[in-house]
């Protein structure tokens, strides 16, 4: 029994240690956390220069460079060399907030380059604006992006050098994204949309990948001997699938994952381009209508001179080949992103009635009289009209329109209507070259065939 007694004094004696929150060696909780919150600030506050990160919101995109400077009076002075919005992110002084939820996080209130990445792809991007302190080792902090599930971010604030905002390439950014208006501009997935140019290096050998400008990566698709079309796909040619992000530092566009390469009895190797001259005076991408287009020049490490220029071809669209691509009419759209079944469009004005779209792409069909190279429009009543064109295959991904002067219908076609018909087809291939890009839906054969001489994009499902 005293033995008994003992353990029971013994083990209140426990719990009313355990219990004492008025200990004098530890503060109350609330006390702590406000000191932490002013450590913190203080920390944050204390680098004359500010603070320097390159921004790498997911693994799979690129870096963006940041200055951050902290005042006392909870404001932030964020420089980027994010060019978007006309410049709105490039020098921005916003709100910011210390607070305990999670941990110590620090919060940026105002709408500031991180919310704009934040938002891309409808905020499926992965960036953020609210980050949780980890840690500091030395003289630099360390935070983590708060949102993220998986992959979390880490960023690391290095303090500034009072000449690190010398390095920013704002000009390179804002004469990249010149390029994004020469293409397909309307996105029909969330993955983003690429803009295609070609890489004419000192040896006229060509190297094309498709850039996101706003994510900053880039895909090597492929690479061949030549800077035109014709000689490019009379040699050799070398499929790759490299993708790398990137940075735009110091009048540099720098690759995170370096491309090495051999062609031609040559080997490549691309890390960095220093670009320095742009001009208005690339190759027109519609022959019938020359449009300027975008060019920089500059040298690349291991490659000599280097031309970056627009261009359409990918490999993403080399499997648009022989067989039946149908659609319903609505899904033809102009440059905007209008249908061209509405009133005031070339299908709705001319075939009123259409509901569905076709492109016969040289593939036997059970009526022999259907000409295997065709295209035209369904109608509601199930006529079918057509216009034969010249027998085509796919080079790479471009498509060569050639229309010829033979129609079809299982009706006797009106003269009213092949006239339409005429006009139609003149217009939807204005310029005779199109572009395949293959749209990743799964369990879909998707495309876009696109139109440089008016923008069109014609959406076609395979079977």
């Amino acid at each position: 029994m005293k033995k008994q007694l003992l353990l029971l004094i013994f083990f209140f004696g426990i719990l009313s240690s355990c219990d004492d929150d008025d200990s004098p060696d530890l503060e109350p909780i609330p006390d702590r956390v406000n000191a932490a919150i002013t450590d913190l600030r203080n920390q944050l506050v204390a680098p004359p220069n500010g603070w320097k990160l390159e921004y790498q919101p997911t693994p799979e995109s690129g870096f963006f460079f940041v200055l951050l400077d902290f005042d006392e009076d909870g404001t932030v002075n964020i420089q980027t060399d994010v060019v978007d919005n006309d410049g709105e992110f490039l020098n921005q002084t916003i709100f910011y907030r210390i607070d305990n939820s999670l941990g110590l996080e620090l919060i940026l209130e105002n709408y500031a380059a991180f919310h704009y990445l934040f938002e891309l792809d409808g905020a499926t991007f992965g960036a953020e604006f609210e980050f949780l302190f980890k840690f500091g080792d030395g003289q630099n902090l360390f935070f983590e992006s708060k949102s993220d599930f998986r992959d979390k971010t880490t960023l690391m604030f290095e303090p500034a050098d009072a000449n690190d905002a010398n390095s920013f390439s704002t000009e390179i950014a804002t004469n990249l994204n010149e390029f994004a208006g020469f293409g397909p501009q309307l996105r029909f997935t969330a993955a983003g949309n690429p803009v295609q140019q070609q890489l004419i290096l000192d040896d006229e050998v060509s190297v094309f990948w498709d850039i996101d400008l706003a994510k900053r990566n880039v895909t090597i698709g492929f690479a061949g001997i030549g800077t035109d079309f014709e000689t490019i796909v009379s040699n050799p040619i070398r499929v790759f699938e490299h993708t790398s992000g990137y940075s735009i530092r110091n009048g540099q566009l720098v690759l995170q994952e370096p491309f090495e390469f051999v062609l031609g009895g040559r080997g490549y190797n691309l890390s960095s381009i220093n670009l320095n001259t742009f001009e208005v005076s690339g190759p027109s991408l519609c022959q019938v209508n020359p449009q300027s287009t975008p060019k920089y020049s500059g040298a690349g490490s291991g490659v000599g001179s280097v031309t970056i220029q627009p261009n359409l071809l990918s490999f993403s669209g080399a499997s648009f080949t022989n067989t039946v691509y149908t659609v319903n009419a609505d899904f033809l759209f102009d440059g905007d992103g209008n249908s061209l079944t509405d009133e005031d469009q070339i299908v709705g004005s001319l075939f009123p009635t259409a509901t569905g779209f076709g492109l016969f792409y040289g593939v036997e069909l059970n009526d022999p009289e259907i000409p295997i190279f065709s295209t035209g429009v369904f109608l509601e009543d199930g006529t079918l009209l057509l216009r034969e064109i010249e027998p085509t295959s796919t080079q790479i991904n471009k498509v060569s329109i050639r229309l010829l002067d033979n129609f079809y219908s299982d009706r006797e076609m009106t003269a009213e209507e092949q006239a339409n018909l005429i006009s139609l087809t003149n217009d939807l291939y204005s310029g005779g070259e199109m572009y395949a890009y293959e749209i990743p839906i799964e369990g879909l054969s998707l495309f876009r065939l696109f139109n440089p001489c008016n923008n069109y994009d014609l959406i076609l499902v395979g079977p």
